[in-house]
Order: structure tokens, then sequence, then C-alpha cells
């Protein structure tokens, strides 16, 4: 048996890091982990595994991956309201997975895109981007995403060049954690980099950044910007994150009672879908029978997509007659789900009922 590795170069900062434990990585490829010594940050050695750990369909282990997009939603709609950001400014979804998050925050009139490399974000088939060469955007969000890059350095250059004002992301900080920590997921294979608060510091100052670290989320604010109103709202916004029912139930309401956003994207997602149609083939094409049958299988999927409409169009309109039906402000059914998602990510105790 080969003597283990005892020293990385980071791939962060490029100090020398030594080896602190190891772990078999998806039940076979065995991995040393290493922490470095200029930046305090953890990593594990060359992950020659990825493709293997991202070719699992579904979302496997990561069970909040749907929980996830709605609570951040419900947050950052209030929180960006409350900072007067503009919903027609360019904001991307770094690391998207499915694209949920994406869709909420354009629910509410907020210009999301989509980046995503290891699947498809199906929730934002229309509203996402293959490369972020040559892109520019407001504001980056990256939730659950830091911790998957193989080359963090490149990643995050990759990341910062699109000039955002702001970026916020959600990654547990190490903090010399040992081999128990629950976060290396070694089971999973997908989290690779772990950062310390001085190395995040260290990417901020870099990239001519502010860093903020809360209880669950980072925020990097462009350095002559940090102090304007706006993002220092936002600052104390998500160092203490907490959503009220009201604030809540305001977001939800806004995409219940006639939502002009959702049928604007609607009409697009029609546009761009028909004109994937494409024209029958005329009597000379080459393989007519082939295409045909792509029109009318295209055909079909527009049929059914407008039924869909016209079923949500039907749900649609039928909860405006029970919302009308109720108090926004003290109806219990309204708010009970909410109420249980605030427990459940805020840790409080649950309410006695009203």
């Amino acid at each position: 048996m080969s003597e283990p590795q005892r020293s990385a170069p980071c791939r962060l900062c490029g100090g020398d890091a030594d080896h602190e434990f190891a772990h078999r990585i998806l039940g076979r490829h065995d991995a040393g982990y290493f922490r470095c010594r200029g930046c305090g940050s953890l990593f594990c050695g060359a992950p020659t595994w990825l493709d293997e750990a991202y070719a699992f369909p579904g979302t496997t282990v990561d069970v909040g991956s749907a929980l996830r997009p709605l609570l951040n939603w419900l947050l950052l709609v209030d929180l960006f309201d409350r900072a007067g950001f503009e919903r027609a400014a360019p904001y991307i979804d770094f690391g998207a997975n499915t694209g949920l998050l994406t869709r909420y925050m354009r629910y509410s009139g907020y210009n999301f895109t989509s980046y995503e490399k290891y699947v498809t974000p199906y929730y934002s088939d229309y509203n996402r981007i293959g490369s972020l060469v040559g892109a520019r955007c407001f504001g980056v969000t990256a939730f659950e995403v830091l911790e998957h890059f193989a080359e963090p350095a490149a990643e995050l250059a990759a990341l910062f060049a699109t000039r955002p004002a702001f970026v916020i992301a959600s990654t547990q900080l190490y903090d010399g954690q040992g081999p128990d920590w629950d976060y290396l997921a070694p089971y999973c294979g997908q989290h690779v980099f772990f950062y310390s608060e001085r190395a995040l510091a260290g990417v901020a100052e870099r990239a001519g950044y502010r860093l903020a670290v809360g209880s669950a989320f980072q925020l990097f604010v462009q350095g002559e910007r940090a102090d304007e109103p706006a993002f220092r709202a936002l600052r104390d916004g998500l160092l203490s994150p907490s959503l009220d029912e009201a604030r809540a139930a305001r977001v939800l309401g806004g995409v219940l009672h006639g939502n002009p956003h959702i049928e604007a994207d609607h009409r697009e997602a029609i546009a761009r879908f028909t004109a994937e149609l494409g024209a029958p083939p005329g009597p000379s094409s080459v393989d007519p029978g082939g295409d045909a049958q792509r029109v009318a299988q295209l055909t079909a999927d527009l049929a059914a997509l407008a039924r869909a409409r016209e079923a949500d169009d039907r749900e649609l309109a039928r909860l405006r007659l029970e919302l009308e039906r109720v108090s926004s402000s003290t109806s219990w059914r309204l708010t009970a789900p909410l109420r249980r998602l605030y427990r459940r990510w805020s840790g409080t105790p649950a309410s006695p009922p009203r």
C-alpha cells in the first residue's frame, strides 16, 4: 500500500496544505483532506470522481433542494423590496440546480437567470445561460454552491467577473471541524472545498468587495457601494435573517393575486416553444416522415401546454375566490403553512393556536 500524500497545494490561495484525515468517497475512492496553512481552508485531494458523483439522477440525498429555494425566495423578495432593488436589473442564480429559485424570483418580477453546469435547470428552461463569458449582472446568488468548486480560484474568478454589485452565498464555514463533520458528505462526493472565514475575506479583498458573514449567509458587496443604504439594509437582513408571517404572506400574495410577471414569462415561453417547432417539411424533403413526426409531436406538446395553462387559470381563479373569503391578516388557514416553514427554518418554538 502506498504512503498517503502528506501535503498538497491549496486550490484557492496556492499555499501549502497539510494532510488532516481521509475518507472514502462514494464508498470506493480513498481521498485525503488537507488544511491550508495560508487561508485556513479544508479541501480534499484532486476530486477525480466528480463526473461519477453528478451522474446520479434526481436530487439523491439533498432532500432540501425544494424547500431551500422556497425559503430563500420568500426572504430575498422581502429584502430586495425593502432595499429598493430594481426588478428589471439582471440577476444570476449561480449553481441553480433545477432552476426553482430563478422561477420563484421571476414570479415576483425579479429578472433572474440560471447558470448551472452540471444539470439542466428545467424550471427555468428559457431563462438560463450556458456560459458566464461576457455576462454582467446586478446581483448573484450562490446557495449551497461554493463547496462544490473543484477549482475554487478559477470558479470564483468567473463568478466575480460578472461584476455584480453584490453576491449572496450560503456555505458552511470550516473552523477546525474533524472527519465526523456532516458537511463533508463523503457518501455523495460533491462537497470538495470548505472555506474558512479568513479565506472568504481574502476572496473578497482580491475581488474588490467587502465581506459580511452571518449565521446562514455570506454577503459580498462592491467596496465602493458597501455603505449605500440599500446594501446596509441587505446586509442587516442577511446577518440576522427573519421573516415574519405578514411579510411572507405579502410575498406569496403577490403571486396569488393575478401576476403579470407569470403571464409575461408564459407568453415568451409559448413564443419560443412555437418557434422551435419549425416549419413542416415540404414535398421534396429528404426525410419527410421523420420531420412530420417531430412536428406532430411538438404540436401535441404545445396543445398539452395550452391545456395545462387553462388548468392553471382555473386553479388561480379558485384561489382568488378562496382568498377573498378570508382575511389576509388573521386567516389561520392561509398562513399556517408559512408559519410551519418559518419555525422549521428559524428554530423558533411553535406558537399556541389563536
